[in-house]
């Protein structure tokens, strides 16, 4: 169908640009995105398993909506400011700037729609969480996940309990759980979530103060804020049984050390570690915490005093320790050393959030290249 012309819909630059950019990535199809009109413009794009619709706070009344390539009209965008013009006229989209004039081919919506089923049905709610520490906890946890060289370990647990939200995460060396206070009508659900697909879908959304969390009858989970919705899939079932991991019992050692001063020590030491397992050494000695690097027969090849107290030694990838550091963030980190039948483990936490990272011994490879 052709449109001969269409009320113009007027739109602000930087807030379209930024939205287009947000819109999840398409690796397979065309690279197409649809404005649709009505109270609000509004952005919809589906690739991948992930659907994303977007409004923005802009009237498009009479406006029917077109299929546009998406590369072409974010060139278009960068870079220029103000208002921006929208017209949909004898199948093109015409954009009218500050000082330029431009028009983009349109997909017949029809013939190429682009599909977001999952948004269409009828999903459940299942949480409500503040949206800025859900994101940036997942964010860590599906970097976690895509270390992992084991494809039933390439998954984030997601588990709702009543007033939380858990999300649960490992490589195979590490494991990361984030416990974030939540809105939970539904609680004792456990989904496994495809750390790609979710991130890709929640990022397409203005954040805002929440996320809301509903679930359809497909195998998939919906997002939702103020502005917008998002989809992805669920991954199938099968974790690792992280619960048996837990320690269990008093540790056999504490080391406590300035969470601010140990990764610049950890810095240092991991220049000349053995790169293979990345080995450092922790110990207590009276009020004083001594890092070493460690080569690989586990000699010491550096030496660095921190201030500190505590009883005990670790042997552990310096890399894993510093990512987990990084994660707790500042303050006086204590680590603590509890037995395993692989080996030991060492354990860093605090509110919101617990790390666990298997020790070195001798003649073990520790995790590769990490």
């Amino acid at each position: 169908m052709i449109i001969t012309a269409t009320r113009p819909v007027l739109v602000e630059t930087g807030l379209l640009l930024k939205t287009l950019k947000r819109l999840p990535p398409v690796r397979w199809g065309r690279d197409a995105v649809a404005l649709a009109g009505g109270e609000h413009l509004t952005l919809r794009r589906a690739g991948d398993g992930v659907e994303a619709e977007v409004r923005l706070p802009f009237p498009a009344e009479g406006f029917p909506g077109a299929v546009v390539p998406r590369k072409p009209l974010l060139e278009l965008l960068e870079g220029a400011g103000g208002m921006v013009e929208l017209t949909l006229e004898e199948g093109w989209l015409k954009v009218r700037g500050r000082g330029f004039s431009a028009q983009i081919f349109t997909y017949d919506p029809e013939a190429r729609p682009v599909g977001v089923s999952l948004l269409t049905g009828e999903a459940n709610p299942l949480f409500r969480v503040q949206a800025l520490a859900f994101l940036e906890a997942f964010g860590e946890a599906a970097t976690l996940a895509r270390a992992s060289s084991h494809e039933k370990a390439r998954k984030v647990l997601l588990e709702v309990e009543a007033g939380r939200v858990r999300l649960v995460a490992t490589d195979g060396y590490r494991l990361y759980t984030f416990s974030l206070e939540a809105e939970t009508p539904t609680p004792g659900v456990e989904l496994l979530l495809k750390p790609e697909e979710a991130l890709a879908a929640l990022k397409a959304l203005d954040p805002g103060l929440s996320f809301t969390f509903l679930q359809p009858e497909a195998h998939a989970l919906v997002a939702e804020t103020l502005w917008g919705r998002a989809a992805f899939p669920l991954a199938e079932e099968g974790f690792v049984p992280y619960r048996k991991v837990l320690p269990q019992g008093e540790p056999l050692g504490r080391l406590r050390v300035e969470a601010r001063a140990l990764p610049e020590a950890l810095g240092r030491a991991l220049v000349v570690a053995e790169p293979k397992n990345h080995g450092v050494e922790l110990q207590a000695l009276g009020e004083e915490v001594r890092v070493q690097a460690l080569g690989e027969d586990f000699t010491p090849l550096s030496e660095e005093v921190l201030p500190g107290e505590g009883e005990g030694r670790l042997r552990v990838n310096g890399k894993y320790l510093l990512g987990a550091l990084e994660v707790f963030g500042p303050g006086k980190a204590e680590l603590r050393l509890y037995p395993h039948a692989q080996g030991g483990l060492v354990a860093l936490g605090r509110e919101g959030f617990h790390a666990l990272i298997a020790l070195l011994k001798p003649a073990q490879d520790a995790g590769g290249e990490g």
